[in-house]
């Protein structure tokens, strides 16, 4: 009997035997209340084949089995039976009841309707929620004269076995929970709604793994610690790979969801600089939002609907201190009611990328300079020596040294008092054609051995994190600031990596329209100059703000020298020189040329020779003339030959212009009037510095906290300029 059963669903339907006519019923979890029947039955026996005659009743399926399947990624499937009555004998059935029992693991409800025949529809459940698997049910029907199904037909109950399969489907993010949250806050979990998840789904943030816990074919919970969102971001979330590496068997990588970390990008700027573009990271942004600065409209282009461009204006940041940013109109997205911070602070005394500081000007202001008689120190490295990064008491030096075909590097931290060795060296294995490439921000260091990212802890030399290229491409250079390293790649790959510096969280990843692989670094934005063009890419999402095609290209990848809210761009021509453009930093716009074959020293706004600009023309083979040239006017102002083999970029210390000759003289200028007024032999050949067709830089001069620091054969040598930088 059916009220006897394990019941999961019940449909019970009235059907009349030959004229079309019929009930319907509900499914129920219970035995339905049968009530009074809408025909008279025939009178017979009792118990089951109750016959009208000498007939005898009985029902037929059109299946024998039913078979369905469905990805984690569809919708749940459904199926069909038709039931009929059927007589035998002399006489007819005037009525049969038909009831249907499913065991409820795979089936979640039953529909169907009267008629001649009973047609039922079966719905599976959801297959995301059940996971890849095999589920297993049956279908039990019931014929019966009558509606408590006290007397049933004579082949009644039929059994048919339903066998449901679910595969893994394409894994998809569907949504996120929260969707955004303030830069600077604390770290929270990320709930990431989806399908096709397994106990093996990793969680990316930007095509990084995060820690990831396994919650259903659903659901799987990200952990973000207070260091993953410290810096505005939009950011990709996906779900692919595995907790071993090895995606998940069947999976493909998901499409991404986006999660924002909303804030301002820079939060920090050097005060008394120029003014710059400061990209605001929210939600809800609409082309009628405003951004404001201490409660003043600034100039604002919308980008997204996550992204806005404000002008700020070198009189706001002027003087150090901290100012509140906010945005206003156009919806109710995080920024919208909420202000953050950036901070003017007072610019850094360390050498920490090549030319001195990330936008490479090749400039640095000390509060008293000195020239001093002699060298504080001199140490022997063991190799070649690139350019010094001076910081946090110690000169960073990476070496090379060449055995036949192989080339081994080092990295080397020495004490700025003594040069005693502070740690290292740390041997460094470098791929075919690699190069050396190292910066400095926030306590680490940051080396491109010419396919990975290697960082180290400043202070110990120890390992923090490694970062490996995507497939196909190699990380070549670096250049550092406000806790983003900014990694270039080669010029076939053309890409452009903004990592995290104290975790190595990708924050984005671009595919420049420009294949440079030197970047150099402003508040403005992150710079590559190569192939003829230039491109300038925002620092919070890797957006392009501008990029300039000229109508030739150029085979060459060079160094772009950025300083007062100008570009110093290198359209390298084959006929070995620079025949360089200044951009505006912000906008793009053409603002003049210039011409050298070594990147040019510009001076700060505040520093003495800040109208000038010294440039190096010649070649790795042959000395150089060092001009002095108004920015301005383009009008040479003096020119110095020293020794005649001047092949080291010049670099400028407050009024004084610094540079070096492959016959070992390092010369002190006047930057007013380029007279000599200080010269030093270390004893060796400073290197070439890099000039055209050469991609990665490999020597030069530096000057940072109160020290020059001058590689020269396989020596390190210091002059002290300032006991109080």
């Amino acid at each position: 009997m059916i009220a006897r059963q394990t019941v999961g669903t019940i449909l019970l339907l009235g059907l009349l035997a030959g004229c079309g006519g019929g009930g319907g019923g509900n499914a129920t979890s219970t035995p339905p209340s049968i009530g009074q029947a809408t025909g008279t039955p025939s009178p017979g026996s009792g118990g089951n084949g109750g016959t009208s005659g000498s007939g005898t009743a009985s029902i037929a399926a059109n299946v024998s089995s039913v078979s369905v399947s469905a990805s984690t990624a569809q919708s749940a499937p459904t199926a069909s039976i038709s039931i009929t009555a059927q007589a035998t004998g002399s006489a007819a059935v005037n009525q049969v009841f038909v009831g249907v029992i499913t065991n409820n693991t795979a089936i979640a409800s039953v529909t169907g309707e009267g008629g001649f025949a009973v047609n039922y529809t079966f719905t599976f459940k959801a297959p995301a929620p059940l996971g890849p698997g095999t589920y297993h049910d049956t279908i039990t029907i019931y014929g019966c004269y009558d509606e408590t199904c006290t007397r049933q037909v004579a082949n009644s109950p039929l059994t048919i076995p339903v066998t449901y399969t679910v595969t893994l489907g394409p894994t998809q993010v569907t949504s996120l929970s929260p969707t955004s949250t303030p830069a600077g806050g604390s770290g929270l979990t990320l709930q990431v709604n989806g399908t096709g998840l397994t106990a093996q789904s990793v969680v990316e943030w930007n095509g990084t793994p995060l820690p990831t816990q396994y919650v259903s074919p659903i659901e799987v919970d990200a952990q973000l610690t207070s260091s993953d969102v410290a810096l505005a971001d939009i950011a990709a979330i996906t779900v692919g790979g595995s907790q071993s590496g090895e995606p998940p068997s069947g999976a493909t990588p998901s499409s991404a969801a986006t999660f924002v970390v909303t804030g301002a990008s820079p939060a920090t700027v050097a005060a008394g600089g120029p003014g710059f573009l400061l990209t605001l990271i929210g939600q809800g942004f609409t082309s009628s939002s405003a951004a404001q600065w201490n409660g003043s409209n600034r100039p604002t282009t919308f980008v997204s609907a996550n992204e806005l461009r404000a002008q700020i204006g070198a009189t706001d940041i002027a003087t150090a201190g901290t100012a509140s940013v906010s945005v206003q109109g156009g919806g109710s997205g995080a920024l919208l009611s909420a202000s953050v911070s950036v901070a003017s602070t007072t610019p850094s005394k360390d050498a920490v990328a090549f030319q001195i500081d990330p936008g490479h000007s090749g400039s640095i202001s000390f509060n008293n300079l000195s020239l001093p008689a002699g060298a504080a120190w001199s140490v022997d490295v063991g190799g070649t020596p690139a350019y010094a990064l001076i910081a946090d008491g110690d000169v960073f030096v990476t070496t090379e040294t060449v055995t036949g075909a192989q080339v081994q590097g080092t990295l080397v931290a020495l004490d700025q008092a003594t040069g005693a060795t502070a740690w290292g060296p740390i041997p460094i294995t470098m791929p075919v054609g690699g190069s050396l490439n190292l910066a400095y921000d926030n306590g680490s260091l940051f080396l491109s051995d010419g396919t990975i990212v290697h960082a180290y802890d400043a202070q110990s030399g120890a390992v923090e994190w490694t970062a490996s290229p995507p497939p196909g491409a190699s990380y070549t250079t670096v250049v550092a600031a406000n806790g983003v390293l900014f990694a270039g790649s080669d010029p076939n790959s053309g890409i452009m990596t903004a990592f995290k510096e104290d975790t190595g969280l990708i924050l984005w990843q671009q595919r420049g329209k420009v294949t440079g692989i030197y970047p150099t670094l402003t508040a403005d934005g992150v710079y590559l100059s190569g192939e003829g063009s230039t491109e300038d890419l925002d620092l919070a999402a890797g957006d392009n703000v501008w990029q300039n095609v000229p109508e030739y290209s150029s085979s060459h990848d060079e160094i772009s020298v950025a300083a007062n809210g100008v570009l110093y761009s290198p359209d390298t021509t084959e006929s070995g020189s620079y025949t360089g453009t200044e951009f505006s930093a912000d906008t793009g716009s053409v603002l003049g040329g210039f011409d050298t074959y070594y990147p040019p020293a510009i001076g700060a706004q505040t520093a003495i020779g800040a109208q000038t600009g010294y440039f190096l023309n010649g070649s790795e083979v042959q000395g150089g003339t060092l001009s002095a040239v108004d920015l301005g006017t383009g009008t040479v102002l003096w020119t110095f030959t020293g020794d005649g083999q001047l092949m080291s970029p010049p670099i400028l210390v407050n009024g004084y212009v610094f540079i070096a000759s492959s016959a070992g003289n390092v010369y002190g200028l006047d930057a007013a009037s380029g007279s000599v007024v200080w010269q030093q032999s270390v004893g060796a050949g400073v290197p070439s510095g890099p000039g055209w067709g050469i991609d990665i830089p490999t020597s030069g001069l530096s000057a940072g906290d109160g020290l020059l620091v001058v590689p020269a054969g396989t020596t390190v040598t210091a002059y002290v300029l300032s006991t109080s930088p």
